[in-house]
């Protein structure tokens, strides 16, 4: 499941925007929970119920502790902004696995 940041004055913390950078606007998720609350988005992943982005300078100490895990390269730059894709650390679940796995080739192909 993808956890999307719907703020307007945030365009560059939802996952359109991101997927377009990647130039993957045509993909179409199963499953996104939007939350408006930057805190509530980030601790839904922590509780492991998906993939946020977040800001590095916010879930720095949550990476530092293992809290939450980059998933693939890491950053993406969008209008000198920084992405930061993170996942609940133990979350296992095959498809949350498929897709780590997916963002992490995509990352690699595009280095």
């Amino acid at each position: 499941m993808l956890l999307d940041f719907d703020d307007p004055r945030y365009p560059w913390l939802r996952w359109s925007d991101w997927l377009a950078a990647m130039g993957l606007e045509q993909l179409r998720p199963r499953a996104v929970l939007v939350f408006n609350h930057y805190d509530q988005l980030i601790q839904a992943a922590v509780a492991g119920q998906g993939i946020a982005i977040g800001r590095a300078r916010l879930v720095g100490e949550l990476l530092a502790d293992g809290r939450l895990v980059r998933v693939g390269s890491g950053a993406r730059e969008i209008a000198d902004r920084g992405f930061w894709l993170v996942r609940a650390a133990g979350v296992q679940r095959p498809e949350v696995a498929r897709f780590a796995d997916w963002l992490r080739e995509e990352a690699a192909a595009s280095a």
